[in-house]
Formats: C-alpha cells, sequence, structure tokens
C-alpha cells in the first residue's frame, strides 16, 4: 500500500471533526441570535398590549364623552329630533325644502315655540 494512502483516512477523520466542531459552534451562535429576537419579541409584545389597552381606554365611550363635554365644551343632542331628513331627493329640492318656513306656532326645527315670544314677522 503506497504510503499516501495510510494518510487518506486520517485527513477524512480531522476533516469530519473539523466539519462537526464548525457545525456545533454555528448551531450556537444561532441560538444565541434565537434567543435575543425572542427578548425582542417579548418587549414588543409587552409594549403593543399596553398600548393596545391605552388606546381602549382613550377610546372609551365613557372618556370620549368626558373630553367632548369637559374639554370642548359639546353637549347631548335630542334623542328624539322633531324633523326630518328627506331621503332620495334632488339638490335642488332638498335646498328649496330647506327655506321653507315652519307652520305658525312651531320654531325652527318643529318645535313648539316657547310662549311669550313673539311670532316671527311675515313678509
Amino acid at each position: 500500500m503506497p504510503r499516501c494512502a495510510r494518510w487518506i483516512p486520517a485527513i477524512v477523520w480531522r476533516g469530519l471533526v473539523v466539519s462537526v466542531l464548525m457545525s456545533g459552534a454555528t448551531l450556537m451562535e444561532l441560538n444565541a441570535q434565537v434567543d435575543e429576537v425572542n427578548v425582542q419579541l417579548a418587549e414588543a409584545q409587552s409594549e403593543y398590549d399596553y398600548l393596545n389597552t391605552k388606546m381602549n381606554d382613550i377610546t372609551s365611550r365613557a372618556s370620549l364623552q368626558e373630553v367632548a363635554e369637559g374639554q370642548l365644551g359639546l353637549v347631548k343632542l335630542d334623542p328624539e329630533p322633531n324633523h326630518l331628513c328627506p331621503v332620495g331627493r334632488s339638490e335642488h329640492n332638498r335646498k328649496k325644502q330647506q327655506f321653507r318656513r315652519p307652520p305658525a306656532g312651531q320654531g325652527p326645527h318643529g318645535r313648539p315655540e316657547p310662549a311669550g315670544q313673539p311670532e316671527p314677522v311675515k313678509q
């Protein structure tokens, strides 16, 4: 058997050992990166939960009503309006109806006028 033939199994064996060691090092490096990304994911999930809770608090009906009434000075609309909006009419008819005078004894929104106020002057 030639002399170099004896060295081939040793070279192959050393190559396999180096390959296994390199694979293990690469695996450890990738596991460290996965752990780092998992920590970042947990932090992002925690921030998302905090912001989502805060947004729900801000947009809750009670909170919106508090801001509208307290800071903006808005008031609730009459829950039962006495006027109706025409639907499906042309723009001309809507404008024409918008400027009609209310029947005698009624205010501009179809509500009865308070007693003691003079009737509007008819032209």
